[in-house]
């Protein structure tokens, strides 16, 4: 009896141990290249697009429509930007894996534009079906178009009818803000929603780019007390940033005006990225504010938002802060248990397919494998999981050695 009592309590230690193990050999991660010379491609983000399109076939975005308001939308949208954004690396459009891509693109751009993806929204507001709705919907549309230079008219004519409204809303009116539900105004929405007008003047001439500075012109005169953009707009004030909130826009700000991003990452950087046991990570709330996890947030553990560093990773890539990107990537690779078996990719054991679809949307946006300016960030944290495997070996140790007579 006391042996099978030491055994269950030495698989109890030795599970931290190995796992500490794991996050430790990650935290030098760096993706497999494939080749087909002349063409390179990252190879993780492959096997993990298919791990998707796999989830996907087997119904995970209406999963989590169960689960989340825009469950469907999100999980789509956030698919076909990834799926896109490979293809966009793939110059050979009649490659094997360009093709992939782009039959994968054409579906989710079908799929954000279904009924069942536009069935949550209220469809009479001031952009139709609300700025959430339109701006990821409209986005996925615009990235489809960019990748065929030979798109279909009435794609074109509805993408362009889309700017032409969202132009027309984002200029009129009191706020900046613009809802996505009756009276319910997430900042972030729209800010998605005005990346469709800077990304429809890359494609086309340019049409936008006044309709853009005024926006940007009326969003500087709507900042909460730090001078970043708010979580929440209210008829008559605003919340204050959040760290999930402000990486989205700031995946999205660098195409609208990279001067102003440039402008708001480093009050963000400075509010809300931190450090725990030597690791970067975002904040949920700025820094001196701990208040608990929600919707939005996803979870929050010691201050640190896990929708704000996940994102925040393709921030800090945008913004060349590649040193940073690294660690916060490295770091989801570790804790997420990014696992490949040589045909797909996965993380958390492939449990929440949204994690996964914004992971795979993220790394999209790969900071450089070796950073030429590299931080020894992981010191620190080798050292403390040196001290705990330590203990933890010590403790078995001490479990099974001899008893003296």
């Amino acid at each position: 009896m006391k042996k099978i009592l030491r055994a269950i309590i030495t698989t109890f230690l030795v599970i931290p141990l190995l796992y500490l193990f794991f996050i430790n050999i990650k935290m030098y991660h760096s993706p497999t290249i494939g080749r087909d010379y002349p063409l390179e491609w990252d190879n993780d983000q492959l096997l993990h697009l298919r791990h998707l399109k796999a989830e996907i076939n087997q119904g995970a975005a209406e999963e989590m429509q169960d689960m989340y308001p825009e469950g469907y939308l999100f999980m789509t949208a956030l698919y076909g930007l990834a799926w896109a954004e490979f293809a966009e690396n793939i110059p050979n459009h009649h490659h094997e894996l360009f093709l992939e891509a782009y039959k994968e693109v054409e579906w989710a751009t079908k799929a954000t534009r279904s009924r069942m993806a536009q069935g949550f929204f209220p469809r009479d507001q001031r952009i139709e079906y609300g700025a959430y709705y339109s701006g990821w919907s409209n986005y996925m549309l615009g990235k489809k178009i960019n990748l065929n230079p030979n798109s279909l008219e009435n794609d074109i004519q509805a993408f362009q009818n889309k700017c032409n409204e969202i132009a027309s809303v984002i200029t009129s009116g009191d706020s900046p803000y613009v809802e996505s539900y009756y009276n319910q105004v997430w900042p972030a929405d729209i800010t998605v929603a005005v990346a469709c007008l800077a990304l429809h003047d890359r494609i086309f001439p340019d049409r936008y780019q006044d309709d853009i500075q005024i926006w940007l012109d009326r969003v500087r005169e709507n900042l909460d007390e730090q001078g970043m953009i708010p979580h929440v707009s209210y008829e008559h004030g605003h919340a204050r940033s959040r760290g999930s909130s402000m990486s989205l826009m700031l995946c999205f700000l660098p195409e609208i005006d990279a001067n102003f991003s440039k402008e708001l990452f480093s009050k963000y950087k400075e509010y809300f990225l931190t450090y725990r046991f030597g690791l970067p990570g975002i904040r949920e709330y700025q820094k001196g504010i701990n208040e608990g996890s929600d919707v939005d947030s996803g979870p929050v553990i010691l201050s640190v938002g896990g929708s704000a560093s996940i994102v925040g990773q393709r921030a800090f890539t945008l913004h060349q802060e590649k040193d940073i990107a690294l660690g916060i990537k490295n770091s989801i690779e570790g804790f997420g248990i990014g696992w490949s078996n040589g045909k797909k990719k996965q993380y958390l054991f492939g449990q929440l397919p949204i994690a996964d679809a914004f992971i795979a949307w993220v790394n999209g946006q790969n900071p450089e494998f070796i950073p030429k300016k590299e931080k020894q960030w992981r010191w620190k944290f080798h050292l403390l999981s040196l001290l705990i495997n330590s203990i933890l070996v010590g403790s078995i140790y001490w479990i099974w050695k001899p008893k003296r007579n």
